[in-house]
């Protein structure tokens, strides 16, 4: 082992320059493993993972976790960590697989293991969430509140403001996130979290926008602003944690908000960092982006394209059906009414949207009144 160079991999993760730390912890995995050193092995490829992963590798990331494994380090936490690399590569339904078995193997461990527990159960949410099966999130949610430590809490916090915001309770779900982001942004190990509590916040700002389009257009410019001014926030948390995928979401959300606003824009930053999603394999993330790009030239085709990224993710394929219509596109609005049943603000803006397209008042107007009565207060 090279002391020196466990050193400047060490160094390089401190600074966050997870460009550089993945692959030199990964240099020194792979040269444990040539020489038959297994400790070295699996924390050299353990940290490389994590690296990996904050510098929006997953795959690289999935081989290092697998490398670990291969070393003899075979925990619960690992298993959760792969569950959500395979999210960020699109693999949603073996992610949901992987995750269930590192939450029953943590479960059953001796003495328990809380750390795996978090982990499997807050990436189990947000897969839940991604896959439409809001009551099996808020299940997973229950066991987060009953573990009653410092990280859990956090973690459910969070999560539960999500649930909130699809349930309709926008006041709650934002004073929640406004809660985290000021309890996270002073720590500088927290960035990235603090960076996702005020991305949340920037998105819905713009979905309130959006219930004021036709009716209130200084009303929905104000809070375009406030989204900017949120997604700003966001930025410099994620560009402060090193993160590059969340600079690039939360620079496209604020393009989105400025042209919702009325201003006109081109959009060479969402060109690079869709090419960038696409480099690494990222679908979720490519698919978000070209939503944004969709909405910031007031073009449809974009959201063809980001449709056919979304197989297993069944919110956001509705809600790029809502989109395609709102630009003029063609959709099939009554399925994006079926996929966005757990969301009460976006199915809303799907009624609206069917409203329009079939000369229906009473659903232009239906949406309108639950609007009104979600965001009171916003």
């Amino acid at each position: 082992m090279s002391k020196r160079e466990w050193r400047e991999a060490e160094k390089s993760a401190g600074q966050g320059r997870w460009e550089e730390a993945g692959p030199r912890y990964a240099a020194l995995a792979e040269r444990a493993r040539r020489v038959m050193d297994r400790r070295e092995q699996r924390d050299a490829a353990a940290l490389a993972a994590d690296a990996y992963r904050r510098d929006d590798q997953p795959a690289a990331a999935a081989k290092m976790l697998l490398l670990a494994r291969e070393g003899g380090r075979d925990e619960a936490s690992d298993s959760a960590q792969l569950a959500a690399v395979l999210l960020d590569a699109g693999q949603i339904d073996a992610a949901y697989d992987i995750a269930s078995a590192a939450l029953l193997r943590a479960s059953a461990a001796p003495g328990g293991d809380p750390v795996g527990t978090t982990l499997a159960l807050d990436t189990l949410v947000g897969l839940c969430l991604t896959r439409g099966e809001v009551e099996v999130a808020r299940a997973h949610l229950d066991r987060l509140a009953a573990l009653a430590l410092p990280g859990s809490e956090l973690s459910r916090r969070f999560r539960a403001a999500q649930v909130d915001r699809l349930d309709g309770l926008v006041s709650a779900a934002e004073q929640a996130w406004l809660a985290l982001a000021a309890e996270l942004e002073p720590h500088a190990q927290a960035s990235g979290p603090a960076g996702a509590a005020w991305s949340e916040l920037g998105e819905i700002d713009l979905l309130r926008a959006a219930f004021f389009e036709g009716s209130d257009t200084g009303g929905a410019r104000k809070y375009c602003e406030r989204a900017i001014e949120r997604f700003d926030r966001a930025l410099a948390c994620w560009t402060r944690a090193g993160r590059r995928a969340g600079v690039f979401r939360a620079e496209a959300w604020a393009a989105r908000a400025r042209a919702v606003a009325g201003e006109t824009l081109v959009a060479p930053g969402i060109d690079r960092a869709i090419a960038y999603a696409i480099e690494r394999g990222m679908p979720l993330l490519e698919a978000d982006l070209r939503a944004c790009r969709a909405v910031v030239k007031g073009d449809p085709d974009d959201l063809l394209h980001a449709l056919d990224r979304l197989g297993e993710a069944p919110l956001a394929r509705g809600r790029v059906r809502v989109l395609t219509a709102e630009l003029g596109g063609s959709a099939d609005l009554e399925l994006a009414l079926t996929e966005l049943a757990p969301d009460g603000p976006w199915r809303a803006r799907a009624m609206r949207a069917l409203g329009r397209r079939t000369g229906n008042a009473y659903l232009v107007e239906e949406a309108a009144t639950l609007g009104a009565a979600w965001f009171e207060g916003v």
